[in-house]
């Protein structure tokens, strides 16, 4: 996951190859944004890895937002593999980056 901070919005990146966008969720509980995937996965089908970097069947992320997120803002989208969020400061949290 990777987070950038472009001034009025966070920009938040997960990768989630393999994952349809009906497979994730996106939530807001608790002052916490919830990024979840779920897919169904055949277990007897699985590659004996020497090194594994992305899940095969579900991956959970959690971030703290701290009343620093316009939450009804949020807007996700799905470009090759990765999820990517908008996620609007609020106001008086916006800051100007050169």
């Amino acid at each position: 996951m990777n987070v950038e901070d472009h001034g009025d919005h966070y920009q938040i990146q997960v990768y989630a190859v393999s994952f349809d966008k009906a497979d994730i969720t996106v939530r807001v509980v608790n002052d916490q944004l919830l990024i979840q995937g779920t897919r169904a996965h055949d277990t007897a089908n699985d590659p004996n890895f020497l090194l594994q970097e992305y899940p095969l069947k579900s991956f959970e992320r959690v971030l703290p937002l701290s009343n620093r997120i316009e939450t009804t803002g949020i807007v996700a989208r799905q470009e090759n593999g990765v999820l990517i969020l908008t996620v609007p400061k609020k106001p008086e949290l916006k800051v100007e980056v050169a």
